[in-house]
């Protein structure tokens, strides 16, 4: 028996869930989305799909039943299946997209804050006109703690806890929150700033408006992909509406 078979033999024997997060850890190998489409470009990645790997499984579990009987099941399964496969794809291709605008927000927030040190060193007063530093500051901070907590909300209810970025990805926002949680220190201790707090339930807010949107995106690729495409417009439209 070859490895591919036995491989084969124990991937027939899991649910549809435990298959589509074998794919995500299996996806965590590789650094980033780069590397992986790449990886799959050449050939270098198991040619098996999930979808091949769902149905295998589906019907081992349901030996001897009709065809007619495994379509609900089986569209289930798919559906769960691709679910969590697209979701992980979807926090990552966010990431990676959003990658060069936050770190332009952070060289602007920086600016800002370089001015203001300068202003208090000089003992000046900001200027009215510009935008405060402190606020623009507050912002960047909380746009990137909703992303890695958005995160961490998507990890705990969908893979039982299982990383699901990429290691680059992972270290990189990680650092991004790191800068600006540091940015968001310095300006709090300077006297003309007010320090203003945040509470838990505003963060909890902030992080599970981003993973549902995450969240919603990944289910509408779903609906795409099973050729639903009326129920995927239907998810996306009031996520269309609310970004105007």
């Amino acid at each position: 028996m070859t490895t591919n078979t036995r491989l084969d033999k124990v991937a027939g024997a899991l649910t549809p869930r435990q298959l589509a997060l074998l794919e995500v850890r299996a996806m965590r190998q590789f650094p980033n989305l780069t590397a992986h489409a790449t990886a799959i470009a050449d050939g270098r990645v198991g040619h098996t799909s999930l979808c091949d790997k769902i149905r295998d499984s589906v019907r081992a579990a349901n030996k001897g039943a009709k065809e007619a009987a495994l379509r609900p099941i089986l569209w289930e399964a798919y559906r769960e299946g691709l679910f969590l496969c697209q979701l992980a794809h979807t926090c990552n291709l966010h990431l990676e997209e959003c990658r060069y605008a936050l770190q332009v927000e952070r060289r602007y927030v920086g600016t800002l804050f370089f001015g203001m040190y300068l202003a208090v060193q000089g003992d000046q007063e900001w200027p009215e006109h510009l935008p405060d530093p402190a606020e623009e500051i507050e912002k960047l901070l909380h746009h990137v703690r909703a992303k890695q907590d958005g995160v961490a909300l998507i990890e705990k209810e969908y893979f039982d806890g299982q990383p699901i970025l990429y290691p680059d990805a992972a270290a990189w926002l990680a650092e991004e929150l790191d800068t600006a949680q540091s940015l968001y220190d310095l300006v709090a201790e300077m006297p003309s700033v007010k320090e203003r707090a945040t509470t838990p339930q505003e963060a909890r807010a902030r992080a599970h408006k981003q993973a549902m949107e995450w969240i919603t995106v990944a289910r509408a690729e779903v609906h795409q992909k099973l050729g639903e495409d009326d129920q995927a417009r239907a998810l996306l439209r009031p996520h269309a509406v609310a970004n105007r």
